[in-house]
This record gives structure tokens, sequence and C-alpha cells, in this order.
């Protein structure tokens, strides 16, 4: 037998043992011994795990009781209706007995075991993923510039102009393709952005599938470490959000996934290369992906056995990627980038220091990554837990480089709308943390196989509080409520975070024919940024609910604003010439006339005021 012979047999795993094994030489069975897990080690890992889905369950039923907003991470359930709010509750709540959660363990083992060796199981999975988000359209249209993005493909307006940041691919997949298939096949841009993001839920699902087998999970663990990758806060943006953040998010799952295969295995390097390449060139973002490539493709030379040159093609492809976008991302930086995101005009008046470290955002920055990966906040926790000795493999430099720049991003960029409306900024940071704690939480399963009923409360854990953000997404009145609280309750946001929420919220309700709440929502986003725009949705919400004399403040305040605002004044003298107010309205339609001599509604209105309320000569 040959000494190669005697390094395969010793790397053989015992029937039922499904540790990693790492294609490098065997260790010997004393250094084996050594660095395995002591039992109280493994059982405080698992201990802390049920902990961690305790307390979120608790916290969770807490704070639908509490009338502030503080914990807008944590709080959907207090503005969903009882059944909904409850029932997926409870469910993953008794998941954490262990008489209960035992009696679905076999299944669950079952199917994470099809999950991790089978593709058509990882795609069954990957396709009830996609079908699940596209039976839940995003009617909220509240996340980022969700409504103009879609107002653009469905008017096929001019998205160089309104996007000038977005890349050419972002345009081609959320812009280009929309216009075409609706005047091709009839698709609405509601009904193309929701295909695709059932497309980009199945992706992410599918690379979820590879990442689970690039750790060489099995059964419980496999399941739910599938769950924690692909039941975060970021599975909403796929309910119709025509963005590239949504393929980033997809693609960050796709370059772990790929960059521990090359790391353990020294395969997938072109895979891992087309993955960010896709990545760079949708967003300038992507760019914190590139340290997570460059340690996996490092780590697995020395295994490539001979594909050196797959090697070179992927890093070859990330490379021309990069020199293509590489002018526009420095554009971007210099002239948005850094005025935007990194100093808002909270950070000009506050300091960046002061802005970044106040208690709001700190508040906020808990609530995202609740949100975003619920059981992030855990991993510290677990990976202590576990101790170093099952921390050793090659795919954790290769997470823990994903991991700290877009845990950075999380730290310094500053959403101009917040991040309770601006959390998709943080989508790819939120799965970056999610496989980060998918890999701790599929090895502290691994390590406790008498815990193994764990698998059943993490999974549900994760899906319950996903499903339910989704569906409350779809609910324009649950949503429209949820909004309405984070604005009116504590903590105060800042102006800009104001006008512009309740700005929304005014479309929304003047879609929905709610004049009165159009009107006082309008009203209040004037409060800060009284924009002309904004004055005159709030007029024309006014002359909805037939409120004339409320309409005419509305347009004095127009024209005090600019006076040289000829459609203004002309808007002023028809409500003033119906309430009737015909002082106001003559003035109004001579300085329409002296701005626009040629309006014919003004010379209308004006011999309508001379025949019906004649002046006195």
């Amino acid at each position: 037998m040959t000494l190669q012979d005697v390094a395969r047999v010793s790397r053989k795993r015992p029937r039922g043992d499904s540790r990693p094994v790492d294609p490098v030489p065997a260790r010997s069975a004393a250094a084996a011994r050594r660095e395995a897990p002591a039992p109280d080690e493994t059982r405080g890992a698992a201990r802390a795990l049920w902990q961690a889905m305790a307390a979120l369950a608790i916290l969770r039923a807490g704070h639908a009781f509490v009338p502030n907003m503080w914990g807008w991470g944590l709080n959907l359930q207090r503005f969903l209706d009882p059944l909904m709010a409850w029932a997926p509750w409870l469910i993953a709540a008794l998941a954490l007995i262990p008489a209960l959660a035992r009696s679905g363990r076999k299944p669950l083992e079952r199917a994470g075991d099809a999950l991790a060796r089978s593709t058509p199981a990882a795609l069954a999975f990957a396709t009830a993923t996609a079908l699940v988000v596209f039976a839940n359209p995003d009617r909220l249209r509240y996340v980022g510039d969700f409504m103009l993005r879609q107002g653009v493909a469905d008017q096929a307006g001019r998205p160089g102009v309104l996007f000038p940041q977005a890349q050419p691919l972002d345009l081609l997949l959320h812009y280009h393709v929309p216009v075409a298939l609706q005047r091709v096949a009839g698709f609405g841009g509601s009904l193309t952005a929701r295909l695709t993001g059932a497309l980009d839920a199945a992706a992410l699902a599918l690379f979820a599938a590879v990442f689970v087998r690039a750790l060489s999970l099995s059964g419980g663990a496999a399941l739910a470490a599938w769950a924690v990758v692909v039941c975060g806060g970021y599975l909403g943006m796929f309910t119709g959000y025509a963005k590239a953040v949504c393929e980033v998010a997809v693609l960050t799952a796709a370059v772990g996934a790929f960059g521990i295969r090359v790391a353990r295995a020294g395969r997938g390097q072109v895979a891992l290369g087309v993955s960010l390449a896709l990545a760079i060139a949708l967003h300038r973002s992507a760019l914190a992906l590139v340290p997570a490539a460059a340690v996996a493709w490092w780590l697995g030379a020395r295994r490539a056995n001979g594909r050196r040159v797959a090697t070179w093609i992927g890093v070859g492809v990330a490379l021309v990627a990069l020199a293509s976008v590489l002018g526009h991302v420095i554009t971007r930086a210099r002239t948005a980038d850094i005025g935007i995101l990194l100093a808002p005009p909270e950070a000009r008046a506050h300091g960046l220091l002061g802005s970044l470290f106040a208690p709001e955002r700190i508040a906020d920055v808990f609530n995202l990554i609740v949100l975003l990966s619920p059981l992030a906040l855990a991993a510290p926790l677990l990976g202590w837990r576990l101790g170093r000795a099952r921390l050793r493999g090659s795919e954790w430099p290769v997470l823990v480089a994903l991991m700290a720049p877009l845990l950075l991003m999380i730290a310094v960029i500053q959403a101009p709308q917040g991040m309770f409306r601006d959390w998709d900024v943080y989508a790819a940071s939120g799965v970056g943390l999610s496989l980060v704690t998918a890999a701790l939480v599929g090895e502290t399963l691994r390590a406790a196989p008498r815990h193994g009923w764990l698998a059943v409360a993490v999974t549900l854990a994760l899906a319950a509080p996903a499903y339910q953000w989704i569906v409350h997404a779809s609910d324009l009145t649950v949503g429209s409520r949820r909004v309405a609280a984070y604005l009116s309750e504590a903590p105060r946001r800042s102006g800009n975070v104001q006008a512009t929420s309740w700005d929304w919220l005014g479309m929304t309700n003047y879609r929905l024919r709610r004049w009165d709440d159009a009107a006082r929502a309008w009203e209040r986003a004037a409060e800060t940024a009284p924009s002309r725009r904004i004055l005159d949705q709030w007029m024309r919400a006014e002359l909805a609910r037939g409120d004339l004399s409320a309409a005419q403040a509305v347009l004095h305040r127009m024209v005090a604003r600019d006076s040289t605002d000829a459609q203004a004044w002309l808007a002023l003298a028809g409500v003033t010439s119906r309430i009737p107010d015909v002082g106001d309205s003559r003035r109004a339609v001579r300085k329409a006339l002296e701005l626009r001599p040629d309006s014919r509604e003004a010379r209308e209105i004006a011999a309508y005021l001379e025949k019906n309320y004649p002046e006195k000569r």
C-alpha cells in the first residue's frame, strides 16, 4: 500500500459522521483527539443557539405590545392581523420545546440529506422559494426607490437621467428587458420585476445549497444552515423590487459558496470568477466581495491539482469586469457616494462620529441586523462556544474576508432615507452575515448530534418571520400603518427621513383614494421639505377631498415660494374662482396673464369672472 493510499483511507469518515474532510494530508489520531471539542463545549454551543432563538421569540412577542418604534426590526407582529401575527410565531416557539421538536427531526433530516446530495431536491427547494415570493407581490413599494424605479419601467422613461449611478448591466436587466417584454408580450413592469425576483430567490436557494455542500453538511445541520442563508429579511426584495442590489445579494451568496469550494477543494474557480464579475458589473458595492474571492483563490491555489488554468480564467474574468466599471465607480464615489452615503445632512450637522454613534442609529443598526439576518447577533457567542478547534477549516478565512467589508458598510454607510426604508442598501451585508451565521449553526449542530432537534427550531425560527415580512409588504393597509407609526412615534426621525416617508405615505394614500390621509401626510412632508412637487400634491389631495380653502392656502405657499410660477398662479385663480374668492382670483389671474400672456385657460378664467362678477367701474 502506498503512502497516498494510507492517507486516503485515513481520511475516510465513519458511517454517520458528517464532519468536513479537507483534501489535505491526514492528521494523527492523537492530534485529532487534541483538537476535538470537549462535550461541554459542544453542549455550550447548542445551548447558546437555543437561548438566542428563545430570546428572539420573547422579544418579538413583547414588542407586539410596545407603543414605540425603537424596536422596528422586532415588532412586525404588532401590525399584522392576529392570525398572521401569532400563528407562525406560535409554531416557531413550540419548536423550541425539545419533546415537540424531536417529532419533526427525522423528516427534516431526510430533507436536509436530499438537499445536500440531490440536485433535483435542491431545484425543488429553489422552486418552492420562488413560488412563495411570487405569490406575495410587494404592493407597499416602500423600500428604497421602489416607486421611482417601477414608474420608469412602466412608462419607458429616461433611466440614464433618473439613475445616472446605474451601471449598464443594471439598466439592461431592470429597464431595457422590462420595456422590451412590455412591447412584445404585453408584460407590465411590475410583472417582469416579480418574475425577475422569483428567479433571484430561486438562485439564492440554489447557491445556499451549494454553500451547504461546500461545508460538507448533511441532515438537519444542512437544512438549518440553508434556512439561515435563505430566510433573511432580504427575501422581501425579491417580491417586485427592480434594482441591482437584489442580484448583488444573490451573488454574494454565490461568491461565498464557490469561494469555500475553491478554498477547501480547489474546484469552482471559474464559477467564482463569473459570480464576482457579474456582481461588479451590476453594482459598484460588489467591490466589497473582492477580498473574499482573493483569499479563496490564494488558499485554493495549493489544491488546484492541475486546474491552474481554471484559476487564471476565473481571475481574468473578474479583472475584466473590474476594469470595465472602475472609471464609473471612481466618478460616482467622487460626485455622489461620499456626499450621499458617507456624509449625509445629519453627519454634516452633528459630525460624522456623532451621527454614527447617535442612540437612534445604534438602535437602527441592531434592528437592521435582526431584520436581515435574525441569528447573526448570536454568531460571536456561537464562535466562542465552539472554540478554535472547530473553526480551523479553510472556509473561515474566506468567510471572514467576506464579512469584514460588508460589516463595515453597515457601520459607516448612512442611508439617506434611513435604515428603516433603505434597508436594501445593506442587503448584501445581510447575506454575508447569514453565511457566517449559517456556517456556525451548521458546525454547532454537527458537533452536537444529540441536540439535532435544534435544526427543527432553527428552520422554523427563521422561516416564520421571513414569511411574515414578505406578507406584510403585500398588504397596503398593514404596511402603511407600520410606516405611519415609524414617523409618528418615538424616536423622532431626522427631517429628510420624515419628509421622504411622509411623501411616500401621501402618494400611497392618494393611490388608495384616501384623500384625508393623503392630505395630512403631504402636510407633514411639507413641514420639513416644502418642495414644489410636495406642495402641488398636497393641493391636489385637498381638492380631491373637497376642501377648497385648504387648497387655496397651499397655493398661496407655492406662489410665496416662487412668484414666477405661472402654473401655480393659474391654479390659484381657478380654485379661488370656485370658492368664490373673487378678489384673490382676479389678482391671481392677472399675475398668470402677466407671466404667460398666451394662456387660454387664464383668459377663460378672466372672462368667467367678468361675466359672473363684473367689476364696478
